[in-house]
């Protein structure tokens, strides 16, 4: 009895099921094995690897390598963990805001008042600019770099071997290691390990650093009926014997412990 055209039809189905499962067998699954192991070698070859050290988070590739590193305000440097070649380039960008005069905030929001509180970028607060700046121009002596703005992000490179800025006498390198970052910068050429930092003023023990902290002129003064020491317009006395008590405590970093808030760091390495 002849097989009616509905059965054949079945038939064809099923055998070009098995053909396409057959095919898949000896093409597809050898396919997809060579796919998988060319996606992983070009991993193994081609990866880029995180590291979290000490707050910084380092992205490392064969290309190009990048550490994203937050600044803090309260510390003069901070050690970013990346580490520069003679033969990379480097491009930092730094992005955020800090505040100078935390005190300021604090009194501005106790007294529902708005005052100049200090806030400023990467790239510092310019010595002559806003009513807080005959104080930062009077002292920018003190700065960890005098000349370069308050508030501003330097650098240090830390060749192998030798001395890191904080084993500087006052964290202090000398001013020709020191270098101007701000909010975005290029580099080349250089090795080492890099750190970065805020250029604020320290507490130094000597005459001529304690005169560039209570030599306030009056017109100075004038200009800031804010600043007061003990709820009076400070004299230059009064000055004086605060310096000498920043000097007796040992309290060095009384102006970073006076700074709210952090910058944050994006640094790239290319060829």
């Amino acid at each position: 009895m002849g097989k009616s055209w509905i059965e054949v039809f079945d038939n064809w189905q099923s055998f070009l099921r098995f053909c396409l499962a057959l095919l898949f067998v000896v093409i597809g699954v050898p396919l997809a094995t060579w796919l998988a192991a060319l996606a992983l070698e070009n991993a193994l070859l081609h990866r880029s690897s995180v590291e979290l050290t000490g707050g910084a988070i380092i992205f490392r590739g064969l290309e190009n390598d990048k550490c994203v590193v937050p600044i803090p305000s309260n510390e003069p440097w901070t050690d970013t963990h990346c580490k520069l070649k003679k033969n990379k380039k480097v491009h930092i960008e730094v992005s955020g805001y800090i505040n100078l005069g935390i005190h300021r905030l604090v009194k501005a929001a106790e007294e529902g008042e708005l005052r100049e509180t200090g806030w400023v970028t990467a790239d510092g607060h310019p010595h002559d600019q806003g009513p807080q700046a005959c104080l930062y121009e009077n002292r920018t002596k003190l700065n960890i770099d005098p000349d370069l703005p308050v508030g501003a992000v330097i650098g240090f490179v830390q060749e192998q071997g030798q001395l890191g800025p904080m084993d500087y006498s006052n964290n202090r390198p000398d001013e020709h290691r020191i270098l101007k970052i701000g909010k975005e910068t290029d580099l080349e050429g250089l090795e080492g390990e890099l750190w970065l930092g805020v250029n604020d003023q320290m507490i130094i023990d000597g005459p001529e650093f304690k005169a560039a902290y209570s030599q306030i002129s009056a017109d100075c003064l004038a200009k800031n009926p804010d600043y007061k020491f003990n709820g009076a317009t400070p004299t230059k006395e009064a000055l004086e014997q605060r310096w000498d008590k920043y000097i007796k405590q040992g309290n060095m970093r009384a102006f970073f412990n006076d700074n709210v808030g952090e910058f944050l760091a994006q640094i790239t390495t290319s060829d």
